[in-house]
């Protein structure tokens, strides 16, 4: 790689603590490690900035560089697109003569490659000489190096483009969740048609426990799923116990107090609380899972101090909860499935094109017909 480029560590101001190497004004962003990881390697813009004094003790690169990370997250590359000084920790690929991301690529699927290569200590670590003599195969033709990289870019502005709608849908999520059910803005048991009602959980629904079934009889070809007390189920049975339509609460273990609601036939374990909703024409089995989702830590907060943390049939039956009428209750309850279906969506997607990515990178570095470098 040494025939690539010119290879440079960056360096740190010392002692990196002392207020005068950075300034809020300046316009050079101060590149650590967390940064790499919040941005995935596409770095476009720094919280630290670095004063003059600052500068002057590192690396700066204002232009778009190749970049990679020699401690902590070892491996990892980077490209900046906005003016930086280079930490102690990266090294930057300087006058390079291939493409800049034709390069990133290959050092993304070469990643996990430099913990068998580093020196080891507390952590691993790698050094400039390491980096410079490590072989890459190349295409021969410029143009090439630039398809291949401009596709792999394209893959990971879609990943991103994912990530960002995910993001922004779990803050939407959060509002609708603190608007909706925000105390001040619900009446309470007034003469108001429209207000609310506080009920205890055994009060409106029958609860019960399920039955333990061992592993070994638990097999991926049946149909019907088995939840215990963790937060999805453990395997799949050749019988049910409970119909659809029911909301479960992991009863012990380390998972204990989570909620989850299926809508299929299952088999509850006997770490598993099933909830069935007495009259199906007041209460909507949407509404209360998404009332008692918004409470989970309640029985997270529950949890006995016991060798194995666990939620009793008790702390179950006496949560309250806050219901409208069962047309407001659909609408909200409404709202949220489509909401976490879209979420669900979006993670397909953001999984899809990872997947697509990990495969073709593999296809990619591992053809024979390029140049070695």
């Amino acid at each position: 790689m040494g025939e690539l480029s010119s290879i440079r560590r960056g360096a740190s101001p010392r002692p990196i603590q002392d207020p005068k190497w950075f300034d809020n004004n300046s316009d050079i962003g101060w590149l650590r490690i967390s940064d790499v990881t919040e941005q995935n390697g596409k770095i476009f813009n720094l919280e630290q900035k670095l004063s003059e004094k600052g500068q002057e003790k590192t690396l700066v690169l204002h232009t778009p560089h190749l970049i990679l990370s020699i401690a902590a997250t070892v491996g990892k590359p980077v490209i900046n697109y906005v003016p930086i000084g280079v930490h102690d920790g990266f090294i930057a690929f300087l006058n390079l003569n291939t493409d800049i991301n034709f390069l990133f690529q290959w050092l993304e699927y070469f990643q996990n490659k430099w913990q068998a290569l580093g020196q080891s200590g507390s952590q691993v670590n790698i050094n400039s000489e390491l980096v410079r003599k490590q072989k890459i195969s190349i295409p021969r033709f410029k143009e090439e190096q630039t398809q291949i990289g401009n596709f792999f870019k394209q893959l990971d502005e879609t990943i991103a483009l994912h990530k960002r709608k995910l993001a922004k849908l779990f803050i939407l999520k959060s509002a609708f969740l603190t608007s909706i059910f925000c105390t001040r803005n619900i009446q309470i048991h007034t003469q108001n048609p429209i207000s609310w009602e506080q009920r205890k959980l055994g009060d409106i629904a029958k609860i019960t426990i399920g039955e333990f079934v061992i592993q070994t009889k638990q097999d991926d070809s049946y149909p019907y799923p088995v939840f215990n007390g963790g937060s999805s189920n453990t395997g799949f049975y050749n019988e049910f116990n409970n119909e659809g339509n029911k909301i479960l609460i992991s009863a012990r273990g380390a998972n204990a107090g989570f909620i989850n609601i299926i809508k299929t036939r299952y088999w509850a374990g006997n770490s598993c609380y099933s909830i069935d909703l007495l009259n199906k024409n007041l209460f909507d089995i949407d509404y209360v899972y998404y009332e008692m989702k918004r409470t989970q830590s309640k029985f997270t907060d529950y949890k006995q101090s016991a060798n194995i943390p666990s939620v009793s049939k008790n702390n179950v039956e006496n949560l309250v909860i806050k219901v409208p009428n069962i047309n407001e209750q659909t609408q909200i309850g409404n709202l949220f499935k489509q909401l976490d279906e879209t979420i669900a969506l979006h993670k397909r997607k953001q999984r899809k094109y990872q997947q697509i990515k990990q495969v073709f990178l593999s296809k990619m570095f591992t053809f024979n017909n390029y140049t070695k470098y």
